[in-house]
């Protein structure tokens, strides 16, 4: 299946490789402006990584609806 776009900001979003927390926001994307906002997760260290799978824990207040 394929994961629709979130509109809801996590209670919280941790970097598993490292623990890190990643700053998250809900956001209209520059190509989907005529659309909702959706999560963005930002400050994601891609670089600083590089050579690691990188994964993001989300955590939320509530259940999310499909």
């Amino acid at each position: 299946g394929v994961l629709k776009p979130w509109d809801v900001v996590p209670k919280r979003a941790a970097l598993l490789n490292d623990g890190r927390e990643l700053e998250t926001s809900v956001d209209f994307t520059p190509w989907y402006w005529r659309e909702k906002p959706y999560l963005r997760i930002r400050n994601v260290p891609v670089n600083e990584l590089s050579d690691e799978v990188l994964v993001i824990r989300l955590e939320f207040d509530e259940a999310l609806s499909e």
